[in-house]
């Protein structure tokens, strides 16, 4: 499943590792799987950090969009962001509570990385980390994480693997509820008649890909967005963009108008295009 896994499951996965060793084939096993998962919640804390902190992604990832290890994102989090005076956590806090609640305690999370790191390497040396250490990083991570934050997992890998053109949401409301925004590129030929009489702008309609919440994902990322099945809660919204990429103005008939009509050629084209559909555009000379 890699980054799209859902890290509260991953978490319930963990405590289930905990509290059934007496049924792992070999001492330590159920202890080791748990210990893997609690490093992989915290690389996708990390990541998240990362990219709402909108640092570039070449800093936290590698070419093979694999991700930097946890050490390494770290660093770059307490880096100060170019032509600002505040470091990447700082700027992540300000992103919105749901953002917040994972930077405000940076050497909490510096603690978590160094033990952690344990559970993915052999060593010729006993373990230090055990079942309680592991115990305490499941409510650690339980008292910050809800059902909604795996979306921000989703929103940050569509932005990136579309390169812009499906971007991450931070809703205005009380939860700050992820989601993403897919642009769809519009244009005058778009402007239809409601039966209403009045104007329209239709959109292309749009693909989604469904992944799999019981299965392990394979094969490349689709060019569509990608949203993890039942993914009750996401926010999935459209922005209507010209091929230029400007955005169209929705929130009046006039706005929509002088979205299409940025030179002389672009508006006889849209008062071709109005007439077509039955509306009669009359000149302000004419109309005074």
């Amino acid at each position: 499943m890699g980054l799209l896994q859902d890290p509260i499951a991953s978490l319930k996965q963990s405590r289930w590792y905990l509290n059934n060793k007496d049924i792992e084939t070999f001492p330590g096993a159920f202890e080791l799987a748990a210990g893997n998962l609690c490093r992989q919640i915290l690389e996708q804390i990390l990541f998240i950090l990362c990219f709402f902190s909108t640092m570039p992604n070449n800093k936290y990832m590698k070419l093979n969009r694999s991700l930097k290890t946890p050490y390494q994102m770290y660093g770059e989090l307490k880096k100060i962001k170019p032509d600002t005076n505040k470091t990447y956590f700082e700027v992540a806090r300000n992103r919105g509570d749901r953002i917040r609640k994972f930077a405000v305690r940076p050497r909490t999370l510096d603690k978590w990385r160094k033990t952690l790191n344990e559970s993915s390497h052999f060593s010729t040396k006993h373990r230090k980390l055990d079942e309680v250490a592991l115990g305490e990083f499941i409510d650690y991570a339980n008292t910050m994480l809800d059902e909604k934050d795996g979306f921000l997992v989703v929103a940050a890998l569509n932005e990136i693997f579309s390169k812009g053109r499906v971007r991450a949401t931070l809703g205005n409301d009380t939860e700050n509820t992820p989601g993403i925004m897919v642009q769809s590129v519009v244009e005058i030929k778009d402007i239809n008649m409601t039966p209403e009489g009045g104007i329209a702008l239709t959109g292309p309609a749009h693909n989604f890909h469904v992944v799999s919440s019981t299965e392990v994902p394979r094969g490349r990322w689709p060019n569509v967005p990608v949203i993890v099945q039942h993914s009750v809660g996401i926010s999935i919204g459209i922005q209507f963009v010209r091929k230029d990429g400007n955005p169209v103005n929705i929130n009046s008939t006039s706005g929509l108008l002088n979205s299409f009509s940025s030179s002389t050629e672009e508006t006889e084209r849209l008062i071709k295009r109005l007439k077509k559909i039955g509306l009669t555009i009359v000149p302000k000379e004419q109309s005074a």
